[in-house]
C-alpha cells in the first residue's frame, strides 16, 4: 500500500472486524465510487495472478475520490467459519458500524425499521478509511493484531481507531495492543481505543497505556424505549430496540418457568435456548424473570418476550429477534403480580420509539471504570467519554440485526451500543483536531481533547472521574486548547522505568535498549493532562506533580490558576501564573497535593482551572467532593486541569445525534456473538518475552512468518466469542 500521507490530508485507520460497502461510504451512490481494495494474502492457487500492481494502480487512481482507500485482512492460523469470507469484507456489522461512525458521509432518511429516523453522518465525513481486519468468529489473534499495526504504520496512516481489547487490563509486556500502539506513537500516530464494556465494576478499564486515548461510553440525548400494556390497562415503559409493530393485538402470557420441556424449571425461567416447550409457548408472550437475549423464546416459536432485567441494563437498549421489551426489577414484579392475578393474563408489546433524555450525557453502566492499582496506578483512565449508546450507523447487509440464530433481518443500518461505538467518535474528534494542527504530536492532540472536554454531572456517577475521565469530548473547543501537555517517546519510556519494569520487558514494548534512572516514588513525572495517584487509606499523604505546558494559543498571553474547593485536599500550584511571549513557548509548573488520612474505598477529586483572563469558563468545571467508589485498598486522589484559551466562542454541536442498541455477551444457552467491544483472544494470550533475539529492525518481535511470536496459556475465565 503506498504511503497515504503523500496523497491525502487525512486518513483514519480502523483496526476492527471488517470493512463494508454501502451508502454510508458511497455518499448515497452519487458521483463518487467506492472501492474495496483487496490487500490480503493470496492462496497458493492464486499466486500466479499478480495483483500487487493492479491494486497499487487502482489505489493511485481512486485515492482522491474514494472513502475506503485500502483494506487488508489477517488470519495467520487460516481458520475460517462456514459463513466467513477470506477477504476484508464485513459479514457481521461491527466493522461497518465503527468505520461509518468515524468517517461516514451524510446520508438522509435512514433508520432501523423507522426507529430513530433521520440523517446520519460520521464524525469527519471528509476523512478516508483504510481497513485492517483482524477478527473472526473465533476471536482476534495477537499475531494478526500486531501484523496489522505493522502494516498500518508502514502505510503512513494518521489516526488509529481500535474498537477491540482484552477482558481486563494487561501488563504492557503481555498486551499486543499496548505494544502496537507504542510503535504507532513513535511514528506520530495517535491511537483511540475502547475502554471496555465491563462496567460498572471498578478497575475494569482496559487499553490503558498512557500513549493511548482511552474512551468511555456516554449517552446521547435520545433513548430507545418499548412499552408493554397488560390486560388491566397498565402501561410499563421498558428498554429495548423492538422493530416489530405488534401493539394492535393482545397475546396470552406464559411464565417461562411453567413452560419447561425436558429441562428444569430453573433453566426455563431464564429462557435458556432449548429449555422451553414449543407447544406451550407458541403464540404467547413469554415472561422471563432473569435477563435473556431472547434466543430461547424465539427458537421455541413464542410470539414475544417480556424480560425482567435483573442485570441492571436499564440505561440502554438491546435488540431482540422477536417482539420484546425489558423491564426493571420493580416493573417486572408488577408485571408478575398481574400475571399471577388472573388465569387469562394478556399483554401487548409496542414497537420501540425514541424519546428525549434530558439527563444526557452520562456514562453508561456497561462502560468500564478506571482505578487500576496494578498495571498503571498513577495515571487516571479512562481519558474521556464520547457517545456510545443507541448509535445508529452502517451495518453489513450480510449480517443480521441481532446475530442470533434464526434472525433473518438484513439491514443497512443498525442501532448498537458499546465502547466500540464511543471509540470512533473520539477517533473522529482526534482527526478533526489534526486537520487544524497536522504537526501536533499524538500527546498534544490527546491533551487538547482532554483539557477542553465538557464536565459531566458527578451526581450520576458514583465512580466520578473513574467513569468519565476528563468529561464529554468537545471537538470544536479542542482545536484551540490554549495550552497543551506534550509527551515524546522518551517520556513514556521513563514512565515504564518508573513502573519498575525490567529492561528486557521495556525492550519488548519499545523495541529499544534503555537504561532506567531511579525516581522518587511519590513524584509523577509523566506530563499527563490529569493528576492521579493511589494512596494508602488511613495515612496522611503528599504528592508532587511537575508539569510542562506549551502555548498553542496566542503570543503575549497570561494564564492564572484557580483551584476548586475540596476540604480533604490541600492543593497548591507553583507558579500560579504562567506568562507566554511567543507561540510554542514552554513553561513549567508544579502541583502539590497533600491531605490527612482518608477513608478506604474513596475517590477524592478537585479541579485546577487555567484562565487567560479573557474567556473565563469556570462554569464548565465540576468539583466533586467525596465521590465514593468501591475499590481495593487505598484511595485515588484526582486533580483535573482545564485550559481556558481565548478561542472558546465556537458555535454549535459537532457530534452527530445517533441512535443505537447494544449487543451483549454470550449467556448460557444463547449461541451469539454480541458485546460490541472486541475481546481479542479466544484464549488468554501471553507474549513470549524470551524471544528477544527475533526483534525486527523496527523493534517489533517477529517469528519466521513475520508475525509476533506468542504462546497460548490458560483459557480466559468467562471468555466468550464476542461480536
Amino acid at each position: 500500500m503506498p504511503n497515504m500521507r503523500s496523497h491525502s490530508c487525512l486518513v483514519i485507520v480502523l483496526i476492527l472486524f471488517s470493512s463494508t460497502l454501502n451508502d454510508f461510504f458511497a455518499a448515497a451512490a452519487t458521483k463518487k465510487k467506492v472501492y474495496i481494495v483487496y490487500m490480503g494474502e493470496l492462496s497458493k492457487a492464486e499466486d500466479e495472478f499478480n495483483t500487487e500492481s493492479v491494486h497499487l494502480g487502482l489505489l493511485e487512481q481512486v485515492l482522491d475520490t474514494s472513502k475506503i482507500i485500502g483494506a487488508r485482512f489477517y488470519n495467520a492460523d487460516g481458520i475460517y467459519g462456514p459463513d466467513e469470507e477470506k477477504s476484508p469484507r464485513d459479514i457481521e456489522g461491527h466493522g461497518s458500524h465503527t468505520a461509518s461512525t468515524a468517517a461516514g458521509v451524510e446520508v438522509k432518511n435512514t433508520s432501523l425499521f423507522y426507529i430513530a429516523a433521520g440523517t446520519v453522518r460520521g464524525a469527519v465525513p471528509s476523512a478516508r478509511i483504510a481497513v485492517y481486519k483482524v477478527c473472526w468468529n473465533f476471536g482476534c489473534n495477537s499475531h494478526d493484531i500486531m501484523a496489522a499495526f505493522d502494516d498500518a504504520i508502514k502505510d503512513g496512516v494518521d489516526i488509529l481507531s481500535v474498537s477491540l481489547g482484552s477482558k481486563f487490563a494487561l501488563s504492557f509486556v503481555e498486551d499486543e495492543i499496548a505494544i502496537g500502539t507504542f510503535h504507532a506513537m513513535k511514528e506520530g500516530i495517535l491511537t483511540s481505543a475502547a475502554a471496555g464494556n465491563s462496567g460498572p465494576l471498578k478497575a475494569t478499564a482496559t487499553n490503558i497505556a498512557p500513549w493511548m486515548l482511552t474512551v468511555a461510553a456516554s449517552s446521547i440525548d435520545r433513548r430507545i424505549i418499548s412499552k408493554v400494556k397488560t390486560g388491566n390497562q397498565i402501561t410499563m415503559v421498558g428498554h429495548a430496540v423492538n422493530t416489530f409493530p405488534t401493539e394492535k393485538t393482545y397475546y396470552p402470557i406464559i411464565y417461562a418457568g411453567d413452560a419447561a420441556n425436558n429441562s428444569s424449571s430453573n433453566e426455563a425461567r431464564k429462557c435458556i435456548s432449548g429449555s422451553l416447550d414449543k407447544d406451550l409457548v407458541k403464540g404467547k408472550i413469554v415472561f422471563c424473570d432473569e435477563f435473556s437475549f431472547g434466543g430461547g423464546p424465539f427458537l421455541a416459536g413464542a410470539q414475544g418476550m417480556v424480560v425482567l432485567d435483573d442485570a441492571g441494563f436499564d440505561d440502554f437498549a438491546f435488540s431482540y429477534p422477536l417482539p420484546a421489551t425489558a423491564l426493571t426489577v420493580d416493573q417486572g414484579r408488577k408485571f408478575a403480580q398481574y400475571l399471577n392475578s388472573t388465569r387469562k393474563a394478556v399483554t401487548k408489546i409496542y414497537k420501540s420509539q425514541a424519546i428525549h433524555d434530558p439527563k444526557a450525557p452520562y456514562v453508561i453502566s456497561f462502560s468500564s471504570r478506571g482505578g487500576d492499582k496494578t498495571v498503571l496506578p498513577n495515571v487516571l483512565k479512562p481519558d474521556l467519554s464520547a457517545p456510545g449508546v443507541d448509535i445508529l450507523a452502517a451495518w453489513s447487509p450480510k449480517g443480521t440485526v441481532t446475530d442470533i440464530e434464526g434472525d433473518k433481518r438484513s439491514v443497512m443500518y443498525n442501532i448498537v451500543s458499546g465502547t466500540s461505538m464511543s471509540c470512533p467518535h473520539a477517533t473522529g474528534a482526534a482527526a478533526y483536531v489534526k486537520t487544524f494542527h497536522p504537526s501536533w504530536s499524538p500527546a498534544a492532540i490527546k491533551s487538547a481533547l482532554m483539557t477542553t472536554a465538557s464536565p459531566m454531572n458527578g451526581s450520576y456517577h458514583q465512580e466520578a472521574e473513574l467513569a468519565y475521565g476528563a468529561g464529554q469530548i468537545d471537538p470544536l473547543k479542542a482545536i484551540n486548547p490554549g495550552l497543551v501537555y506534550d509527551l515524546q517517546k522518551n517520556d513514556y519510556i521513563q514512565e515504564l522505568c518508573n513502573m519498575g519494569l525490567s529492561q528486557k520487558a521495556i525492550k519488548i514494548i519499545t523495541g529499544e535498549d534503555v537504561t532506567c534512572v531511579p525516581v522518587n516514588e511519590f513524584k509523577s513525572f509523566l506530563n499527563y493532562p490529569s493528576f492521579g495517584s493511589a494512596v494508602n487509606a488511613g495515612i496522611s499523604f503528599g504528592r508532587y506533580f511537575p508539569r510542562t505546558v506549551t502555548n498553542v494559543g496566542l503570543p503575549n498571553s497570561t494564564y492564572k490558576a484557580t483551584i476548586g474547593l475540596q476540604p480533604l485536599l490541600n492543593v497548591t500550584v507553583n507558579p500560579n501564573v504562567l506568562s507566554f511571549k511567543t507561540l510554542n513557548e514552554k513553561q513549567q509548573f508544579t502541583v502539590n497535593v497533600s491531605g490527612a488520612a482518608i477513608h478506604q474505598d474513596s475517590v477524592v477529586s478537585t479541579w485546577l482551572l487555567w484562565s487567560d483572563g479573557i474567556h473565563n469558563r469556570k462554569k464548565r468545571v465540576l468539583g466533586l467532593k467525596d465521590a465514593h467508589v468501591g475499590g481495593e485498598a487505598g484511595l485515588f486522589v484526582i486533580v483535573w486541569v482545564i485550559w481556558q484559551g481565548i478561542f472558546y466562542g465556537l458555535l454549535g454541536l459537532w457530534l452527530t445525534d445517533f441512535i443505537c442498541k447494544l449487543l451483549g455477551g454470550q449467556t448460557e444457552g444463547d449461541s451469539i456473538r454480541q458485546l460490541l467491544w472486541r475481546n481479542p483472544f479466544g484464549k488468554w494470550l501471553k507474549l513470549d518475552i524470551g524471544n528477544l533475539g527475533r526483534l525486527g529492525a523496527d523493534g517489533v518481535i517477529r517469528d519466521s512468518s513475520s508475525h509476533v511470536q506468542s504462546t497460548y496459556a490458560e483459557d480466559m475465565e468467562g471468555s466468550t466469542k464476542l461480536g
